[in-house]
């Protein structure tokens, strides 16, 4: 067996710590609201977010882990396309009365889909540094 030289080594070393690091990146913060005010010194924000319409310097909302349509799929749900709309309070977490599902006229599968909604994870809208309540739509399509 040959001996490696030191150089050898330290080089080796540096490749594999480096291949390490891009396999194993830093995971996002679990708190969809981190950084983002929620206290009292908020209202201000709250309220100007209520009134609804265009607000300047809003951001809006995100979904911030997404989810995969439940399986398997109801024959009357393949190849759909499902609206979603719903609220989201300013720390991220959905309104579980504010949920609506379009498109899927497949009742049991479009109350899955609403289950999977209320445990995803979002990224509450920001004005002046606070979450703040808003509305998120996305659509999801379903496989055929």
């Amino acid at each position: 067996m040959p001996i490696l030289s030191r150089h050898t080594l330290f080089v080796i070393a540096v490749f594999a710590t480096a291949a390490t690091s891009c396999s194993n990146p830093p995971k996002p913060t679990l708190e969809p609201a981190a950084g983002l005010g929620l206290g009292p010194e908020c209202r201000a924000a709250r309220v100007r977010a209520a009134r609804g319409g265009a607000v300047r310097g809003r951001v809006p909302p995100a979904i911030a882990e997404m989810f995969a349509p439940p399986t398997p799929v109801p024959a009357a749900a393949r190849g759909r396309v499902a609206r979603i709309s719903l609220r989201v309070d300013s720390a991220g977490t959905p309104v579980p009365t504010s949920i609506r599902v379009e498109g899927i006229s497949d009742k049991p599968y479009a109350d899955k889909l609403k289950a999977l909604v209320v445990k995803s994870r979002y990224r509450p809208a920001a004005l002046d540094g606070c979450g703040v309540q808003s509305q998120v739509r996305f659509t999801l399509n379903i496989p055929k």
